[in-house]
């Protein structure tokens, strides 16, 4: 048996359009996490803006029941 067949062989990916369907779904599986990661981003940024400034505002005496 020739050795170069088993590195050849890989599997159910053997057709070009097998292939093809894999790396699609893997640039869309980047694109969406791209995208969630920039909104978890945006998302604790706020989050940090908020409660720095109830701290602050707590500091200057200000009541907000929070802290």
């Amino acid at each position: 048996m020739n050795p170069l067949v088993g590195v050849l062989q890989v599997g159910p990916l053997e057709t070009p359009p097998e292939l093809l369907l894999v790396l699609l779904a893997l640039v869309v599986a980047i694109i969406v996490a791209r995208f969630v990661l920039a909104l978890a981003k945006k998302v604790i940024i706020i989050g940090l803006i908020i409660v720095g400034t109830l701290w602050v505002l707590a500091e200057l005496g200000f009541q907000f029941g929070v802290f």
